[in-house]
């Protein structure tokens, strides 16, 4: 369960992190508006093409692998996208793309499995544990980028929730 809850932990953060820092990430880049805004729609683009293909790759590699591989790809995309190269900044969030897709199709299904007089519990639980980690990271990241870590060190901060889940994983 606490596996459960830490990996959903991690589907929303990551993505929604970025666009507090817009701003930050545009000067620093000095990309157009629609530059920055391809990072905060291209998650969601890799969701989209990502998500017919999550239940054959977890028949193919069973369930509990795809996911500790979601969690992997999350942690790889976050630090990726922060080491303030433009290129890796995009990659690295198609990697987030890619951990929060198979995260998000695969982990109802785990649940279903593992806890099947439970769901509607346990599916609340993770669900608020995605939102709320989800807000207490996106509140975060301009606080920790005007204190001296700047926008690439604020972003990486979701890699230590993201590292705690898969050690637990």
């Amino acid at each position: 369960l606490l596996g459960v809850i830490l990996l959903a932990s991690n589907l929303r953060g990551p993505m929604t992190s970025v666009a507090p820092l817009l701003g930050m990430i545009q000067e620093f880049f000095t990309i157009t508006a629609s530059q920055a805004g391809l990072l905060t729609s291209l998650p969601l683009l890799v969701l989209a093409i990502m998500s017919p293909f999550c239940a054959g790759l977890s028949l193919r590699f069973g369930l509990e692998r795809m996911l500790f591989f979601a969690i992997l790809a999350i942690i790889a995309g976050v630090l990726l996208r922060s080491t303030q190269s433009l290129v890796l900044l995009y990659v690295g969030t198609g990697f987030v793309g890619v951990g929060i897709a198979l995260g998000n199709v695969l982990l109802p299904s785990l649940v279903k499995r593992d806890f099947p007089h439970h769901i509607a519990i346990v599916t609340s639980v993770y669900a608020l544990s995605m939102g709320v980690a989800a807000a207490i990271i996106s509140a975060s990241v301009v606080p920790l980028a005007q204190s001296g870590f700047g926008w690439a060190g604020a972003l990486s901060f979701s890699a230590i929730l993201a590292v705690i889940s898969a050690l637990i994983w």
